[in-house]
């Protein structure tokens, strides 16, 4: 096994970081990690921003309630970003809409969210950690507001990352068995008695993790999750709309 793989099945979120800064060089090569990410056809409509403000992250904080958002060295938001490319053909005439459709959206925030994994990647693979900060998604107008983002671009996930100041255990995973298939989709969970094994794995992580906090079954907690709304898809609408794409 190589250390890129190696590395990867060490992948833990990390919540708590030194005071070390990540260096500017560091910060070029991730940079440039994220631009040779895959793109489709070439059209590169994403783009990122570097949170560097206490108050922009302390708005943002107000969004995602998550306390270490304001502790990590680097925060980094990636963006569909659709704008780039329409001012391009506009200058040369073109006064279409395809920019702003709902396909040319979907490319964009899927080679978001790759860049996004590509770097972390990246971070992990130099002795850092990170964090995916998908909370953003609480508020997409507040969110929009506090980036300044214009039309034709909208935040898709936010990555954190710096030098870790302790090291958590690694999360289970649901086994393959349930989630890799050949050919066509299979059913694979007939009873809740097959996730036995995993629920008692997901219990002791979380007894270790945060053991004055007792958590139940994984089970118990996607039904938890699944049955609290954080923002309805109407609401995840008129902000896509409110950005300028045309998703009807």
């Amino acid at each position: 096994m190589n250390e890129t793989i190696r590395q990867q099945l060490k992948h833990r979120t990390c919540r708590k970081y030194t005071d070390r800064p990540v260096s500017a060089e560091v910060i070029d090569t991730l940079i440039e990690v994220a631009l040779r990410t895959a793109s489709h056809m070439h059209m590169q409509a994403w783009s990122i921003i570097r949170v560097t403000d206490r108050a922009q992250k302390e708005r943002l904080f107000e969004i995602t309630k998550q306390p270490y958002m304001l502790e990590v060295p680097e925060l980094w938001i990636f963006l569909v970003d659709c704008r780039r490319n329409y001012r391009i053909v506009e200058a040369q005439g073109y006064t279409g809409l395809a920019a702003q459709n709902l396909d040319r959206f979907m490319q964009g925030y899927i080679d978001a969210c790759l860049a996004a994994q590509n770097v972390m990647t990246a971070v992990e693979s130099l002795g850092m950690g990170g964090v995916y900060f998908g909370s953003i998604a609480r508020d997409y107008a507040a969110t929009c507001s506090i980036l300044e983002l214009p039309d034709l671009t909208f935040p898709v996930v936010g990555v954190g990352f710096g030098y870790p100041a302790e090291e958590w255990v690694i999360k289970p995973r649901l086994p393959a068995i349930f989630r890799v298939f050949e050919n066509t989709y299979q059913d694979k969970i007939s009873d809740l008695s097959d996730l036995n094994s995993y629920n008692k794995a997901m219990s002791e992580y979380c007894d270790q993790r945060r053991p004055n906090q007792p958590e139940g079954p994984f089970t118990e907690m996607l039904l938890n999750v699944m049955s609290h709304v954080f923002s309805d898809q109407s609401t995840l609408l008129q902000a896509i709309k409110a950005q300028g794409f045309v998703v009807d």
